[in-house]
């Protein structure tokens, strides 16, 4: 860049440097972040149904839904069959269970007690589903829980007893194994960026987070835990937009740069899909019109004012040909004249069809200087 010699001295030069690194800065602003690995979509959900020998669908449905609230939706069709929605893991889960507890009623079996501590589970949760799917009526079987130990306490026949010890197995397992589906509609950020921020942070292991377009909403599937922190995450940044951030809308009169060529500047430093800028022009009244962030516009200040300047003295070519003096010594005495000089430039003509001189200066001549281009 402007190595030149004709352009060496000239204040364009210098123009062009700053405008170069102001260039740079603001491609470098513009850098968009490296895309993050999409992890893969929850499993889908399908319907299937149980059918139950002993036990009536309108008593196990309410007890398993709230075992597995969050990952399967359970509905009573009839007295003896369950419509269950949920993965194809969560299916095979209840199946197991459902078949450890459709058992025929207790019939002639002596009473045992039992207590059961849980690790993870909660045990009135649990004590409540038990009371629901083995009744005192049928089962001869009552129960009661320990909040303090967070244990279960069971008086059952034996084939009760062995029912919820295999419940217990596939329930009382660490958060990290039991996940539920939460569903999140932002009311001011945009999906796409909100998705992106959640999965580097949470996505992983048991956690899946995607979006349904249709519904505007973040589809999280995850534990527990995690989805009480992806929902606080979201609280703090569903937020209404900062007027100090949000885009607004400025009109630059430019009174040298041509406002068309400018926007076309504009827009290749701020491209679509990096930067939220918006640049069009009125070429009548050469004005600058941008949308964009404080940020964006403080920039814009001081892009201008580095490229709407007025341009350099407009240079011409003329060639003298002296007819008694030497031009070697007419050069000379033009060199230590008007040498200081940064627009004209003077050569000799050394082809020798011709004494001359060669004078590059401003159309308007107020610095006449020549140059050697020998």
């Amino acid at each position: 860049m402007c190595e030149n010699d004709a352009l060496k001295d000239y204040d364009q030069c210098s123009d062009i440097k700053k405008i170069h690194k102001q260039a740079v800065d603001l491609d470098d602003a513009s850098k968009p972040a490296p895309q993050q690995p999409t992890p893969p979509p929850p499993p889908p959900k399908v319907e299937k149904s149980l059918t139950l020998e002993h036990l009536e669908s309108a008593t196990v449905a309410p007890a398993l839904t709230k075992v597995f609230s969050g990952t399967a939706v359970i509905e009573a069709l009839g007295n003896k069959v369950l419509v269950i929605q949920a993965t194809a893991d969560t299916h095979e889960k209840l199946a197991q269970l459902v078949a450890a507890v459709d058992v025929p009623p207790t019939s002639g079996e002596s009473l045992e007690e039992a207590i059961y501590p849980l690790k993870h589970l909660s045990a009135s949760t649990l004590y409540s589903s038990l009371q629901t799917l083995f009744p005192s009526s049928t089962r001869k079987s009552s129960f009661s829980y320990d909040s303090g130990n967070n244990a279960v306490i069971a008086s059952a026949p034996r084939s009760v007893q062995q029912a919820v010890e295999r419940l217990i197995q596939q329930l009382d397992l660490p958060p990290a194994a039991r996940v539920v589906e939460k569903t999140y509609v932002p009311k001011h950020v945009s999906l796409d960026p909100l998705l992106s921020t959640l999965q580097t942070l949470y996505a992983g292991g048991p956690t899946r987070i995607t979006t349904d377009a249709r519904r505007r909403a973040i589809i999280v599937v995850a534990p527990p835990e995690t989805n009480a922190k992806i929902a606080a995450m979201i609280q703090q940044l569903d937020q209404p937009l900062d007027p100090q951030s949000a885009p607004s809308e400025r009109i630059y009169k430019l009174k040298h740069a041509t406002a068309s060529a400018v926007s076309t500047t504009v827009q290749t430093l701020f491209p679509a899909g990096v930067a939220d800028v918006r640049a069009s022009y009125d070429a009548a009244n050469n004005l600058l019109i941008v949308a964009a962030t404080e940020a964006v516009h403080s920039r814009m200040e001081k892009l201008l004012a580095e490229i709407d300047r007025p341009a350099g003295p407009a240079i011409e070519e003329r060639v003298y040909v002296p007819k008694h003096v030497p031009t070697a010594t007419l050069v000379g005495t033009l060199q230590s004249l008007y040498g200081t000089a940064t627009s004209t430039r003077m050569t000799a003509d050394p082809s020798g069809q011709h004494d001359s001189q060669h004078v590059q200066r401003p159309a308007h001549g107020s610095d006449a200087v020549c140059r050697n281009t020998a």
